[in-house]
Parts: structure tokens; sequence; C-alpha cells
């Protein structure tokens, strides 16, 4: 991916961010799979699974925030990416991994309302 999302910034060069795959169902699966409600069935489907390692600090949640920052541009990024090269597709996505931060921690907070307070 190119992009100018922090790459020169220090806090992002950590030896753990992020693995992104995007996976596209064969044809043959919408026999198996398609759901009744889902018109388009699953081989109009890529599914982006994101798996991450959050550094493991208590004390640089900025670090870990911004990780997470990097993280959802990055997703934003390629769903754009791929819906524009798979028109008509829907890119769903999941992310996983080890957050290294509790529920009510910023990082928790951020991932699941896009801000944090």
């Amino acid at each position: 991916m190119s992009s100018n999302i922090g790459e020169s910034d220090e806090i992002y060069c950590r030896p753990q961010i992020a693995v992104f795959v995007a996976l596209k169902f064969k044809s043959a699966a919408q026999h198996v799979y398609q759901c009744e409600e889902n018109s388009k069935g699953v081989e109009d489907t890529i599914l982006l699974v994101v798996n991450t390692h959050l550094l493991f600090n208590n004390g640089r949640g900025d670090v870990k925030l911004a990780q997470v920052d990097l993280i959802m541009k990055s997703i934003e990024y390629l769903k754009l990416e791929l819906e524009e090269k798979h028109p008509g597709f829907n890119v769903n996505t999941i992310l996983c991994g080890d957050f290294n931060a509790i529920p009510n921690s910023g990082v928790y907070e951020f991932i699941n309302k896009g801000n944090f307070e």
C-alpha cells in the first residue's frame, strides 16, 4: 500500500502493527453458503481480515492509539481500493488480534466509537 499515513513517523515504526488479507469467494461457494435474505450471495462479497498485535507497554497508550489510528485509516483506504477494483461487491471487515488493552481503555473506545474521551 502506498500512502502517506505516518510512514516516516517514528511512532509507527514498531515491529507489530497488522496483517491485512482480502478474501474473495469462489463462484461455486454461492450454492453452499448463500443466505435467502442476501440477494447478492457470497460470490459478490470480499472479506477483509485484519489481524493485529499492538504494542505491549502500559505506559505507551499513545503508541497504541497511533497504531489503531493507522489500522483504521488503512482499512478505510483498502476498502475504497477494493470497491473501486470490484464494483458492486460488498466489502466486509473483520478486525481481530491482541490489542493489549482492556475494555474501558482509550484503545478499545477508539475502535468501537471512532473517538475517545
